[in-house]
């Protein structure tokens, strides 16, 4: 059973016993014999123990630490540098591959105050998002995957603006820079911001040299994924309603452990159970979207010919195989809503703009509105 390319778009800090000699690749996980499953490591936000009365209601995550000292939260999303995050976050377990010289463990008992992962995300200023490549060199490799996706997402958001500016290593506050790192995976910041430097990681297929790290390349569809979180969409996986659409199978994580099935409850969950959990707090807005381009593919972070979210029956609704690759008009609808004094004055934004005598966001024939936003009465033209 070939395993789904989203499953790649994680921070691969991988480690197994030296007798393993499979890598992952494309999602596939080595066997279990003779080796380790690779466990992401386990934060949390918040502060159980506050008497003050301010909500720092404890939320559960799980992190990797690449090469560059970057920290990657719930499998794709940069949070920063990790000398940043044990200021913000509180580290109950590590993951168990470290880069030398990256995580310090003198900060693994620090309590702090911390922010909450799940916050609104900053927005890109007038909907234009500024990215450069670290290099040309960078830019030939991955280059053509990135003009893709962002054309993808413009023929569906068009009001989003894409501004290139020349090439540079340098780390700008407010500009995403592109990068290639060789087993970096594939990660990009969650929205904008105006103090820090923001990045996406899109690694090619090469040997990477750490063992048991992933030599599997990042392309057009992981891009997209990406941008996704880059304009401020988080993963659809994580809404409160999301057990209404699909089954999450915890037993089937690559490291579920059997001795303590606690790991898998949204307020104990520990390693990779943390990306799939709930934000029960958060209300959820718009209806739930199976395939959207920011859904879990059915085996992330499974074992083999497992899956770890399966499609719920009766629900007549069916989890995407591989990584999706185009957005959806529910995508474009929750960007709209997002930069709502930028999406106006189109066909296809979801919202009856002037001029138009609908505007269903999908403008399918068949569901009373046409392509040109104009009404039309299927039902009266084919009877």
């Amino acid at each position: 059973m070939k395993k789904s390319p989203v499953t790649r778009i994680v921070s691969l800090a991988v480690v197994f016993n030296a007798v393993i000699l499979q890598v992952v690749a494309r999602g596939q996980y080595p066997s279990a014999s003779g080796g380790q499953w690779y466990s992401p490591g386990t934060a949390t936000s918040g502060n159980p123990g506050n008497k003050r009365g301010v909500d720092d209601t404890c939320e559960r995550l799980s992190y990797n630490v690449n090469q560059n000292n970057l920290t990657i939260l719930n499998g794709d999303i940069v949070f920063g540098q990790y000398d940043d995050f044990v200021k913000q976050f509180h580290i109950l377990s590590q993951p168990s591959f470290v880069y030398p010289n990256t995580i310090d463990q003198q900060h693994n008992h620090h309590y702090r105050r911390a922010l909450h992962p799940r916050d609104t995300p900053q927005l890109w200023p007038d909907a234009k998002i500024v990215y450069k490549y670290y290099s040309d060199e960078v830019k030939s490799k991955v280059g053509p995957y990135v003009l893709e996706a962002i054309e993808r997402w413009h023929l569906k958001s068009p009001f989003l603006k894409f501004e290139e500016v020349n090439a540079s290593c340098d780390e700008v506050p407010g500009q995403l820079t592109i990068t290639s790192i060789d087993c970096g995976g594939c990660n990009a910041n969650l929205g904008y911001s105006s103090t820090k430097p923001l990045y996406m990681n899109l690694q090619q297929s090469s040997e990477c040299k750490a063992p048991g790290l992933s030599h599997t390349g990042c392309y057009t569809d992981d891009a997209t994924h990406l941008f996704g979180h880059v304009v401020g969409l988080n993963h659809q996986t994580g809404r409160v309603d999301r057990d209404e659409h699909q089954v999450f199978n915890c037993k089937n994580l690559v490291d579920y452990d059997p001795k303590k099935p606690e790991n898998c409850h949204d307020e104990e969950c520990m390693g990779w159970a943390c990306t799939f959990r709930v934000d029960k707090k958060k209300q959820v807005c718009g209806p739930y979207d199976i395939e959207s381009v920011m859904q879990f593919a059915h085996d992330l972070f499974s074992k083999p010919e497992t899956s770890t979210l399966d499609d719920k029956r009766d629900t007549g609704e069916h989890l995407p195989r591989y990584n999706v690759p185009f957005p959806t008009s529910l995508d474009s609808i929750q960007v709209c809503d997002l930069y709502p004094s930028q999406c106006t004055g189109f066909c296809g934004n979801g919202i009856v703009d002037p001029g138009e005598e609908c505007d269903t966001g999908t403008n399918h024939y068949t569901d009373g509105c046409t392509p040109a936003c104009k009404s039309y009465n299927y039902k009266k033209e084919h009877h």
